[in-house]
C-alpha cells in the first residue's frame, strides 16, 4: 500500500514548479526536467477518478459539480487511489489546491491515507497579482476570492470542483495534518532554488525510503532544467494547457510586485485579515 503525497497549494502559489521538480527528480534517470513527466503528477480532483459513481447511480453522478456531493466521495477515492497499484506509476504522489477542510463531516483527507504533504505557500499580496491575471478580473475581484472562507474551484475542462476557502485557513487545513510536512515558500524558490531543491530531495527520501544520494545527484540537473525562463520559453513556443484563456500561465516569478500594483487601502484590508499568518510566515514583521 503506497499512500498519498499531496502536493498543497492556493492557486498561483508554484505548485506546478514544485511538480516539475519532483517529477525531474523521481521520475527521470538524470534529473533533467521535460513537460511530459509532469503528467505523471496529476491533478487530484481530476473528473475521471470518479467515474465509478456512474456505474453505481447516474442521477447521483450527474450531481457531482455540487460540493456537498463530491465530497462524500474524497475517501472513497483516496481508498482506490492508495490500493490500486495500478492507478499511478511509481508513487501516489497528487498536485491539489482544495483546502483539507470537511463538508458536512466529510473529510478531504486523513492521516491513514497520507504520507506526507508537500505545502508550497506565497506571500498573498503577490497572489492577488497573479491570480486577478489569472482569472482576467480586477485585484478588487481577487481580494474577494481569497477572503472568501467558501470559495470554491469551479469545475472546469476535466476538473472537478472543488473548496478552496481563504488563503489563511487555507494553509491552517493542511498545517493541521498530523503527518510529515515540508512547507516550501515560493520566494525560495526564486530566491534560492538550489537550497528548496534539496530540501524537497531530502524529504521525499525520507518519506519513500530512497538512499539520499541517489536523488542528491540528479539536483543540478533539476536545478538547470527547472527554472521560470525555461518553463515560460516552452509555453510561448508550445503552449501549456493549464493557462486560462486569460494570461500566459507562467509569469515573471516575482515576489514584490504588489508594491506597485495595490493600492494602499487593498493592502491593509489583506494585511488585517491575514495578520497571524502573515506574521506566522515572515510575511509581516
Amino acid at each position: 500500500m503506497k499512500k498519498i503525497i499531496w502536493i498543497a497549494s492556493y492557486p498561483k502559489s508554484g505548485n506546478t514548479w514544485v511538480r516539475a521538480i519532483i517529477s525531474s527528480l523521481l521520475y527521470s534517470a538524470d534529473g533533467n526536467f521535460n513537460f511530459n513527466l509532469l503528467k505523471l503528477i496529476e491533478v487530484f480532483e481530476k473528473k475521471n477518478r470518479f467515474d465509478f459513481v456512474k456505474d453505481l447511480n447516474k442521477k447521483n453522478y450527474e450531481t457531482l459539480d455540487k460540493i456537498e456531493n463530491i465530497s462524500k466521495l474524497w475517501i472513497e477515492v483516496q481508498k482506490r487511489i492508495v490500493f490500486d497499484k495500478g492507478i499511478n506509476p511509481i508513487y501516489n504522489i497528487f498536485k491539489t489546491h482544495s483546502a483539507n477542510l470537511a463538508v458536512n463531516n466529510n473529510n478531504f483527507t486523513d492521516k491513514s491515507l497520507t504520507a506526507g504533504v508537500i505545502y508550497i505557500v506565497r506571500d498573498p499580496r503577490e497572489i492577488l497579482v497573479s491570480y486577478s491575471n489569472h482569472m482576467g478580473k480586477k485585484i478588487d475581484d481577487a481580494i474577494d476570492a481569497i477572503l472568501d472562507q467558501k470559495r470554491l474551484l469551479s469545475p472546469e475542462k476535466n476538473l472537478a470542483v472543488a473548496l478552496m476557502s481563504a488563503w489563511h485557513i487555507h494553509y491552517e487545513s493542511w498545517k493541521s495534518l498530523d503527518v510529515p510536512k515540508l512547507l516550501i515558500k515560493y520566494e525560495g524558490l526564486t530566491n534560492n532554488p538550489k537550497k528548496e531543491i534539496k530540501k524537497i530531495s531530502k524529504f521525499l527520501g525520507q518519506i519513500l525510503s530512497i538512499d539520499e544520494s541517489t536523488l542528491d545527484k540528479k539536483n543540478f540537473n533539476v536545478f538547470n532544467t527547472t527554472q521560470i525562463e525555461k518553463f515560460r520559453n516552452h509555453e510561448k513556443n508550445k503552449g501549456f494547457d493549464e493557462a486560462s484563456k486569460n494570461s500566459l500561465f507562467f509569469g515573471n516569478a516575482k515576489i514584490d510586485s504588489w508594491k506597485e500594483k495595490l493600492s494602499l487601502e487593498q493592502i491593509k484590508k489583506i494585511e488585517y485579515v491575514f495578520n497571524k499568518t502573515m506574521l506566522e510566515l515572515g510575511y509581516l514583521g
